[in-house]
């Protein structure tokens, strides 16, 4: 009688089959009675693996540097560093293009972190001339083998991607082959910008988080079930504008900067020049404050042009000289001392139509600027109406002014809303409860079932 121990040490040291090798000494029943085993066995090693890390997320990522990286990456550090999750998560990031890799090497810092990194020679999601796109995007498909070799070895539990056109290809497509749940992090409004593909795969994928109540409600009026939608805030950690300087040494770098006096009130904004973003509301409702002689109000506008097709930027300077104002504000383009130009500011308006969940208005509360925005959006979500900053009807330029007008004005009231957004602070940099936020999402999609998935 030939037993189950000594088949498998047969077939261990001739690197066969134990299922083939019992038929092979026609023993049928024992040939099933193992395939039994040795399912039961590979589910208690697939279930010790994931009680070694919980929860094995995959993130498909194209700009490393982009606002959605930016977000992610704040998540995915806040909860790697929970010291009240006993049981750790592993993440595997993938990134794709060239210019951008090095900005995921900073994530290989963080515990349970491993990083794939495929350059293909530049980046897919820009305007280029065609034959480099043609270029670039067959670098990614000959390389689609690795990626997949490296991503089976992962094991992901769910593929994670925003809403960036190629992010959300590849993701597709890892998703399909592993099987494997897919949720898309939507930082946009829904629309045709996004791709006809991404707008229908956001009806389609497991599950959508939005950035902002705001977006979720444009997410279901688009399409997207209501139940497979969440909303995860976007936060930013404090030291996201931490600087070196007091208050009163960045205003005195900023005011040589310019040539202009110290004592003169400073309106800022920080966002790219594109059409909805809201710098044409925001010069037309500061002129009052800037035209007249001995004013003691400065504009100053950080960014750089998205498209310059569009003529946007002209457009502002148009307006600039047509109100005549130009001596008064002040562009200072794309910058990388953002915290220290925040720190210099007295307010901060964002003006800017159908906002997500700007980043850059998280780091004006947290530099305790009292902001200006429109009542629909996101970042109305974020300011306090009359504690941290002033909340205005959207597109009403008059009570854009007023709003401005009056702090600029009143020096007490903008005290009394710095020190309310120094206070308030953690409502917009908790991580720590966005994280766990965004890690029980993740987790119910892995429970959410789904008749295409075949997990194993």
């Amino acid at each position: 009688m030939i037993s189950h121990a000594a088949l498998l040490a047969v077939a261990e040291a001739k690197s066969v089959s134990v299922v083939w090798l019992a038929r092979k000494v026609r023993r049928p029943q024992m040939a099933t009675t193992l395939l039994h085993t040795l399912l039961n066995a590979a589910k208690a090693k697939s279930s010790t693996r994931r009680l070694e890390a919980e929860l094995r997320v995959l993130i498909v990522q194209h700009k490393g540097s982009s606002s959605e990286a930016k977000v992610v990456s704040t998540l995915i550090s806040s909860m790697q560093h929970d010291m009240s999750d006993t049981t750790p998560n592993a993440v595997m990031v993938l990134q794709f293009g060239r210019e951008q890799l090095s900005h995921g090497a900073r994530l290989l810092a963080l515990p349970e972190v491993e990083l794939v990194s495929i350059d293909i020679g530049g980046s897919l999601g820009v305007k280029q001339p065609r034959h480099r796109m043609i270029i670039y995007l067959s670098r990614l498909v000959l390389s689609l083998p690795r990626i997949l070799t490296q991503v089976r070895r992962f094991h992901p539990d769910v593929i994670y991607s925003s809403q960036q056109r190629w992010d959300v290809r590849l993701a597709i497509l890892l998703a399909s082959a592993l099987r494997r749940p897919h949720v898309v992090h939507l930082h946009y409004l829904p629309g045709p910008w996004l791709g006809r593909d991404v707008g229908w795969w956001l009806k389609r994928c497991r599950q959508v988080i939005c950035v902002s109540e705001f977006i979720r409600l444009k997410a279901v009026a688009a399409g997207v079930q209501s139940a497979r939608t969440v909303v995860v805030r976007n936060v930013l950690p404090p030291e996201a504008i931490a600087t070196g300087m007091t208050r009163s040494e960045a205003r005195r770098n900023l005011c040589h900067e310019l040539q202009i006096p110290m004592t003169d009130v400073l309106v800022g904004m920080v966002a790219r020049f594109a059409p909805g973003k809201g710098q044409l509301e925001l010069v037309r409702a500061m002129a009052p404050l800037l035209a007249p002689a001995g004013a003691t109000c400065r504009l100053i506008l950080v960014g750089d042009e998205s498209y310059p097709e569009l003529r946007y930027f002209q457009s502002v300077l148009d307006v600039v000289a047509g109100e005549g104002v130009g001596a008064r504000v002040h562009w200072l383009g794309a910058r990388s001392d953002v915290p220290e130009l925040l720190c210099a500011f007295d307010v901060f308006a964002h003006p800017s139509f159908d906002e997500p969940c700007g980043l850059s208005v998280i780091e004006a509360l947290l530099a305790g600027l009292p902001t200006v925005v429109w009542r629909d959006g996101g970042p109305a979500e974020l300011v306090v109406d009359g504690e941290t900053g002033l909340q205005v009807e959207t597109g009403d330029v008059e009570a854009l002014a007023a709003a401005l007008t009056l702090l600029c004005q009143d020096t007490a009231l903008r005290e009394r809303m710095h020190q309310a957004c120094l206070a308030s602070a953690d409502r917009v940099s908790n991580t720590q409860h966005a994280a766990h936020l965004f890690r029980d999402a993740l987790l119910q999609d892995i429970a959410m079932p789904n008749k295409h998935d075949r997990r194993g």
